[in-house]
């Protein structure tokens, strides 16, 4: 059954309540995609999938894997620090998370472009337009710091 982690539309769901249609991005431990969800017609979400599983063998596939504690911890601080930021300006709206089966899933806008495709599209760069986007991303950033 799945465990919410943080409150918000996607609190009580499970990962069959989302529908991956594309990957945009990976790292170490998690991977973030694109998901339709009936929860949210019409709307595409980002989906941050981090597996908490580790094996004690070569294989993804043994047996003998097992939750990590330490990433089960960084799971579940993500989710506090998520809760805490919830509606501050400049902060991606987070819409939930939840554990089911050994997997966190944190559910969240999607940003259609990347601040260098928003550069792009702009009719013309300034000192001032580029001060602008760098004191709303340092505001951004100062309110996950402020926690």
């Amino acid at each position: 059954a799945a465990t919410p982690t943080k409150p918000g539309p996607f609190s009580h769901a499970s990962a069959g309540d989302l529908e991956l249609v594309g990957k945009l991005g990976q790292g170490a431990y998690a991977t973030v995609h694109m998901a339709r969800s009936p929860r949210l017609p019409g709307c595409i979400v980002a989906v941050k999938v981090i597996d908490l599983h580790v094996s004690d063998c070569d294989g993804d596939d043994s047996p003998d894997r097992r939750i990590s504690d330490p990433r089960l911890k960084a799971a579940e601080e993500e989710a506090r620090v998520l809760e805490k930021v919830a509606g501050r300006p400049h902060v991606i709206t987070s819409m939930g998370s939840f554990r089911d089966a050994g997997v966190s899933y944190f559910v969240m806008e999607r940003c259609n472009r990347s601040l260098l495709q928003a550069i792009d599209r702009l009719p013309s760069v300034t000192e001032a337009t580029l001060s602008r986007l760098l004191r709303e991303m340092l505001q951004g950033l100062a309110a996950v710091h402020e926690i």
